[in-house]
């Protein structure tokens, strides 16, 4: 018969080693957003910029588990697709007005 361990005193469970927490994303260069900072750019959550970039609707790049946009891409589709974004935004049920620059 094995012998029984005995507990330290106040001790009853094993501790789980922390894992580290993940780091943020710090871009080094300006022109490249994450799923945040492009969401804020464009003025919708971030839940919502991921599905789009998962169906496709906006240039995007997945860089292992989270997506990269790069801001002049996300400035040129705002302007050259103006019913892409229409049909997304009509989804969602938002109401918009796009100005253009002169």
């Amino acid at each position: 018969m094995a012998k029984k361990r005995a507990a330290k005193k106040g001790s009853t469970t094993r501790r789980k080693k922390r894992t580290p927490k993940r780091q943020h994303y710090v871009p080094t260069d300006p022109e490249i957003l994450d799923a945040e900072g492009a969401a804020a750019m464009l003025g919708v959550s971030v839940r919502y910029m991921v599905r789009l970039a998962r169906e496709g609707t906006v240039p995007a790049k997945k860089v292992g588990r989270q997506w990269r946009f790069l801001r002049s891409a996300l400035r040129n589709w705002l302007v050259s697709s103006d019913d892409a974004l229409e049909r997304a935004l009509d989804k969602k049920g938002v109401k918009y007005t796009v100005k253009k620059k002169k």
